[in-house]
């Protein structure tokens, strides 16, 4: 095998590949002051160095024994595709030519070559993979400034769903405290002065021992679900949803703005979602804070999980959330997923939830579904496909 490394220079790496010993000599002359080469007889043997070295650009022949150029070049696109590939050929096939272009060659060259326009592709190629790679480069900085947004943005819609549930937390936490405190008063009453218990008062005793013991673990749990909402993570998961909603629900209900309603679940029997827990605790929670606010005074809320199978056989997770609110406009729904737009009126709102929410179940294929009809109520499903 003909093998040739040169030192590297600005310009860039190119691999040839070609059985013909006279064209990959012809080719050393060419291009060997201008850029890093490197020369192989088969495809087979080059695929290994591609692999490994990354070149910026592969001149291949076309016909060659072993494995053809147009399989050198497929193979090549699935180990880098900003690898540019340049095709020789001994005869004008348009047909071979075309083949080239449509797995992704950069351009083909009719032996014998004109060696300016060998030069001239060569450095456009190369230009071209560069281009490619500082496009990549900007991508991947705007993919990762937008995931840092989007980290931010939901803390700081967890820490304001926070201050909205610090007044509900306080009041549901004081209630068993405030039964621990009358418990323990009781048991210090019963206990003072004896130096044994037994019989009836101890079984008094243990009585209230048990739910002195209940009405603190509901006072840690209380706080344990409110500590756990505002935690943020940007790691996947399998999320038992049903589990997921339940929470979001315990830490709204017996809060002053639920007093007057019910929260209703209706859980069915789905599969877990892997996702990231926090973008559908965010969801739920917008989606169950819209439908408080559109009720005025009492009122129910229903939420329903189930699967469900389209007309064409594709089945989704429903998640569905069902208020007896006042219902949304039909000039108004139409604007529902707007950045900023809100139906709850001047300073009620931010007009970000249902932006968000909607941004965030497209990311997982899904779609929200809005059915309402003003005066009577809403209802909002989630429908993501089944994984």
């Amino acid at each position: 095998m003909f093998d040739q490394a040169l030192t590297q220079t600005k310009q860039g790496t190119v691999v040839i590949i070609d059985d013909n010993p006279n064209i990959r000599e012809s080719i050393k002359m060419i291009l060997e002051e201008e850029y890093s080469l490197r020369f192989f007889e088969s495809g087979i043997t080059a695929l290994e160095h591609i692999r490994n070295a990354q070149p910026d650009l592969v001149i291949s022949d076309i016909s060659m024994p072993q494995m053809n150029g147009i399989d050198v070049l497929r193979h090549i696109k699935e180990i880098d595709k900003s690898i540019q590939v340049i095709m020789l050929t001994g005869y004008a096939s348009v047909e071979s030519a075309r083949a080239s272009v449509r797995y992704g060659a950069y351009d083909y060259i009719v032996k014998p070559y004109d060696t300016e326009k060998l030069i001239e592709i060569v450095k456009s190629g190369i230009k071209y993979r560069k281009q490619l790679m500082d496009d990549q480069d900007n991508i991947d900085k705007i993919r990762k400034l937008n995931k840092e947004m989007e980290r931010e943005m939901m803390k700081s819609r967890k820490l304001a769903y926070s201050g909205q549930l610090s007044a509900g937390i306080i009041h549901e936490v004081s209630n068993p405290l405030s039964a621990i405190e009358g418990y323990l008063h009781i048991i210090q009453k019963k206990i003072k002065d004896k130096a044994l218990i037994e019989g009836e008062e101890l079984d008094f005793l243990k009585k209230y021992i048990a739910i002195t013991h209940n009405q603190l673990r509901r006072s840690i749990r209380i706080i344990r679900n409110h500590l756990d909402f505002l935690k943020i993570s940007n790691e996947e998961s399998l999320i038992d949803i049903n589990e997921n909603l339940e929470e979001i629900i315990t830490l709204l209900k017996y809060q002053n703005i639920t007093l007057n309603i019910e929260i209703k679940s209706e859980y069915g029997s789905i599969p877990k979602l892997r996702g990231n827990p926090d973008h559908f605790q965010q969801i739920f929670m917008n989606m169950l804070y819209n439908a408080i606010h559109a009720i005025e005074k009492r009122g129910i809320i229903i939420v329903r999980t189930e699967v469900v199978t389209e007309e064409k056989g594709l089945s989704f997770i429903s998640i569905s959330f069902i208020d007896s609110g006042h219902g949304i406009p039909k000039d108004k729904l139409e604007h529902i997923f707007e950045p900023f737009y809100s139906t709850k009126g001047k300073g009620k709102g931010t007009g970000l939830g249902m932006a968000i929410s909607y941004e965030i179940i497209k990311k997982y294929g899904g779609d929200i579904i809005i059915k309402s009809t003003a005066g009577k109520g809403t209802k909002i499903s989630l429908l993501i496909p089944l994984q």
